[in-house]
This record gives C-alpha cells, sequence and structure tokens, in this order.
C-alpha cells in the first residue's frame, strides 16, 4: 500500500480547516435559533446528548483500549472542549450578537500558547508576548462594544464568558497534544464526548423542564431541531475532525481554525440583519494582529508536553 505523501495530507488538513470554519462559523447562529425555544442550560445538555449518541457505537468500541487514568484525563477533554464551552457559549448569546461571539473565539490560539507556556513548558520569544497583549487589547475593545443594545458592563461580562470558553479550549488542545497525540482520534473523541454526554442527557431529562417545554412552547420543536444540528455537526463531528487535525499537525495549524470562523460568524450575521459595527470590525482586526504575531515564531512544545500517558502508546 502506498504512503500519502505530504502534499497530499497537506491538501487534506487545508480542507479539513476549511469545512471545520463552515460548521463552527454557524454554529453561532444554530446557538441563537435554539435559544428561541430553550434556555442556554438546557441547549447546552442537549447539545452534548446529541453528540454523545451519535458518537455511542464508536465510543462501546474504544472503551476496553483504556485505563483508568486515562479515562478520568478524557473527562477533562470533554468538560474543556465540550460541556463548559457549550454553556459558556449558549449563554453568551443571550446578549451578544453570534458575529461578535464568532469574533472572539479567535482569541483561542492566544490562549492555547499561554496554557502551553504556564503549564506544559513551552517558550516563545518576545513578537508572541506582544501579539498575546495585542490580541487581548482587541478583544477588550470588541467586549466594549458587544451588542448595542446591552450595557458597557453587561457586554464586557458576557463578552467574558465568550473568553472563559477560549481559555478552556486552550487547556483542550494541549492536553489532547499533550497526552493523547498517539491515540486514535476517533477514541479520543467518542469517549470524551461520552464521558460529559451521557450524564448532559441524564440531567436534560430529570433535572430540567425539558419535557414540559418540547410539549408547551410552540418554538421548541423548530428550536430541537437546529440543536439537533448543531450536537451532530457542531460537536461530533467537528470535534472527531479537530482532533485528528490536532493529532496530525501541530497546535497552531489546529487552532489557526479560529481565524476563518469569524469570517463565517459576521458574514451569518449580515445574512440575518445583526448589527455589526465599525468599531466591531476595528477591534477585529487589531484581534488578527495579535494572533498573527502570537504565532509568528512557532516553538515546538516541550519534550515532556509530548510523552503520552501510560499505556497511551496504542497503534492509531
Amino acid at each position: 500500500m502506498s504512503t500519502p505523501t505530504p502534499v497530499r495530507n497537506g491538501v487534506r488538513a487545508w480542507l479539513v480547516l476549511i469545512l471545520l470554519s463552515l460548521i463552527w462559523g454557524s454554529s453561532f447562529i444554530l446557538m441563537k435559533e435554539g435559544l428561541e425555544g430553550f434556555d442556554a442550560l438546557q441547549l447546552a445538555l442537549i447539545r452534548m446528548s446529541v453528540a454523545a449518541l451519535c458518537l455511542f457505537p464508536l465510543a462501546l468500541r474504544h472503551l476496553r483500549e483504556l485505563g483508568r487514568r486515562e479515562i478520568a484525563l478524557l473527562l477533562v477533554v470533554g468538560l474543556t472542549g465540550n460541556a463548559l464551552p457549550a454553556f459558556l457559549y449558549a449563554k453568551s448569546e443571550t446578549v451578544l450578537p453570534s458575529a461578535v461571539v464568532g469574533v472572539l473565539t479567535s482569541m483561542t490560539p492566544i490562549f492555547s500558547l499561554l496554557v502551553a507556556w504556564l503549564f506544559f513548558g513551552q517558550r516563545f520569544p518576545r513578537a508572541n508576548v506582544i501579539g498575546i497583549a495585542v490580541g487581548l487589547a482587541g478583544a477588550i475593545a470588541l467586549a466594549m462594544a458587544g451588542s448595542p443594545q446591552a450595557g458597557r458592563s453587561t457586554n464586557l461580562a458576557f463578552a467574558g464568558l465568550v473568553l472563559l470558553a477560549t481559555i478552556s479550549y486552550g487547556v483542550n488542545v494541549n492536553l489532547v497534544k499533550g497526552f493523547f497525540s498517539q491515540r486514535n482520534s476517533v477514541l479520543v473523541t467518542s469517549i470524551a464526548l461520552s464521558t460529559v454526554g451521557w450524564p448532559a442527557l441524564k440531567y436534560l431529562l430529570a433535572g430540567t423542564s425539558f419535557i414540559e417545554t418540547v410539549r408547551t412552547n410552540p418554538a421548541a420543536p423548530a428550536a430541537l431541531a437546529y440543536i439537533a444540528i448543531l450536537g451532530a455537526f457542531g460537536t461530533a463531528l467537528s470535534v472527531l475532525l479537530f482532533n485528528q487535525l490536532l493529532k496530525d499537525g501541530t497546535i497552531i495549524f489546529a487552532t489557526s481554525v479560529t481565524y476563518t470562523i469569524p469570517i463565517v460568524a459576521v458574514l451569518w450575521g449580515i445574512v440575518l440583519h445583526e448589527e455589526f459595527t465599525t468599531l466591531h470590525a476595528a477591534a477585529f482586526a487589531v484581534i488578527l494582529a495579535g494572533v498573527w504575531l502570537a504565532n509568528r515564531r512557532s516553538v515546538a512544545p516541550a519534550r515532556a508536553a509530548q510523552q503520552p500517558l501510560h499505556g497511551a502508546d496504542a497503534t492509531t
């Protein structure tokens, strides 16, 4: 059997990156539509439940390959990469325009670098530090602009939820790259989503008014359909693709998808007549400049961060 050439692998990686941009860039609009029938907590729980159901056969297939320590770590991966951001994004969209939320997502590479520096021993030059500062300044400006209908303090608070989600993503990508780079991406994705998805389903049915909402709210059926699409494609499929991209390449390349996500989100916002002002655009430009500077000279992660856990060297 012939080995795929680097060129072919490179083209595939770029195609996956474009596909992820389209899926995740459209996720903010799906969340906005889902909030027409459910609250933020219910939306996040439904999203996680659908994703777990989609990947259930794959999770069953790979569960026996893991030890308790890896399963525990994959629970953290599921929480930081899926459950916590799902709620934070949904909550932020109750106030902020989806385009603004999408733009703030472009801070993910910066926080990925910070986590790599603080906890995984990665070092980067002064240009990267300047880029981090510039990106944060742009994010603060965008947060203050926020939604024209909300006050400055409200915009800052809800923008802070998005930034917290990007920090969570930064932790997630470093965990996946640092401890599961030798593992099958299907295994990592299906088990991580199962560890958070099944408890989410149980709580959704037993701990919220989900059933009553579906029965009494006329907007609920359509909203549920939007969230189901979000869970199947915006979580299950996209996380699977992203983890494979992270496995094959670098953290910097994989998280660069957040450069193009805002473009798709802004285009959807324009289509749906969301307000996106000149100040929003200027802050977006500052964030992208910061991200570019922060990634101008990538530094290979420290060796310690690349070592898999004991027993994590199975065939991929």
